[in-house]
């Protein structure tokens, strides 16, 4: 069975590019399609690029910090060794001893308990023992242990 559509015969002269016309739309739509997707695609890249570049940012502040508890951790077993060794000048029987340090005292928050112990070999040498732990919001970040041979 043949159907024919009945189209007003005035629109193809009003129109006489209707069927060029209805082409370029499907072309114009299509080029609109792949802009849109290449448009996309290159805010999906920067937008990798952005949050590599901020995870590399944010582990960069995070070594740093980690490097400054390590360096201060540094200072006060320095201080320790000192303390200990003109302790036990003035004092043979020290024993040793433990800080305490609060967080308005160091830089950055952190909290510090410094343990310093001395023990006898038998004969005439000592070991000296220290342990420094940094803690910042009630988290160790820093434990750090060092011997030393003490004539």
């Amino acid at each position: 069975m043949n159907t024919f559509v009945s189209v007003p015969s005035g629109i193809f002269r009003q129109y006489p590019d209707y069927r060029q016309t209805a082409e370029t739309s499907r072309q114009t739509r299509w080029g609109r399609g792949i802009a849109a997707l290449g448009i996309l695609v290159c805010l999906v890249v920067v937008s990798t690029l952005a949050a590599t570049l901020a995870h590399q940012l944010w582990l960069r502040v995070r070594d740093a910090q980690q490097e400054r508890f390590l360096i201060q951790a540094d200072w006060l077993v320095a201080s320790a060794i000192d303390r200990a060794v003109s302790t036990i000048r003035e004092n043979a029987a020290y024993q040793g001893e433990t800080w305490e340090i609060p967080e308005n005292e160091l830089p950055g928050g952190l909290r510090g308990v410094v343990r310093t112990t001395v023990k006898h070999d038998g004969g005439k040498s000592r070991s000296l023992v220290l342990k420094v732990k940094l803690f910042l919001n009630q988290k160790l970040v820093v434990s750090e242990t060092r011997r030393l041979t003490l004539p």
